[in-house]
């Protein structure tokens, strides 16, 4: 009888050892996999946090002097350049402005500027109807004497009308005294015609990377402020002007 009792407790010691075995494994299974994705998590929350999405970072040679053209816009060179040759200026308010249209007034002013025209002491005011003695008028008149304007069938000028991207490029390079193509013979551009007035001038510019390469120019839209300040200068650089 003795030989059973002591049978039957070790049975029992057994069995109470198993299952204390395979509750500390259990346990242990249960704070390794608490603790891997605890550290899993923590490292995931760390990066998210601290590091820096390469693709936001934008690397350039110029910075910006207006507050409202990032470093990263597509023309902070030619207008950083132009602005610090003394082309360009922005407004009082520290803006450029560059999604504006440019006007026919102004247009003239940047020309002028950028090839130093002399006016020589001349009387530079009335010259076509709507220009008179205003500010601008020494700049259209000295265009209109030069031969880079002409003016409207009634005698006026419109100096605060936009000027369209086809005629920005003729009066910019008749200024500079581009050497505009003498035979145009196929389209530079979808969108003009090889006998168009502005042919000889969008073929210039398309040759000699003054233009894009696109397959459009869009010559009747208006030539913002930005555009027309890369335009003029390629121009300038073409005639090592800056």
């Amino acid at each position: 009888m003795a030989k059973k009792k002591t049978s039957k407790k070790v049975k029992e010691h057994s069995h109470f050892i198993a299952v204390l075995v395979l509750f500390a494994g259990f346990s242990i299974y249960s704070l390794a996999s608490f603790f891997t994705s605890n550290t899993a998590y923590i490292d995931h929350y760390y990066a998210s946090v601290t590091e820096v999405p390469t693709e936001t970072v934008v690397e350039t040679d110029y910075y910006s002097y207006f507050n409202d053209v990032a470093d990263d816009h597509p023309h902070i060179t030619a207008v950083t350049e132009l602005l610090n040759a003394g082309v360009l200026e922005g407004y009082p308010d520290g803006s450029f402005r560059p999604d504006e249209p440019m006007t026919r007034a102004g247009l003239l002013k940047v020309l002028a500027t950028a090839v130093d025209a002399d006016f020589g002491g001349r009387d530079l005011n009335g010259c076509f109807t709507d220009v008179t003695d205003e500010w601008y008028a020494p700049f259209v008149c000295y265009a209109k004497d030069a031969g880079w304007v002409s003016g409207h069938a009634d005698g006026s000028y419109k100096p605060g009308d936009s000027v369209t991207r086809g005629a920005a490029l003729k009066i910019a390079m008749e200024a500079m005294d581009y050497a505009i193509c003498d035979v145009v013979n196929t389209r530079s551009y979808d969108d003009v015609e090889e006998t168009d007035w502005l042919a000889p001038y969008v073929c210039a510019g398309k040759r000699d990377g003054v233009t894009s390469t696109s397959l459009m120019f869009y010559p009747n839209e208006a030539m913002t402020r930005a555009e027309f300040a890369d335009i003029l200068f390629e121009l300038m650089k073409q005639k090592q002007l800056i």
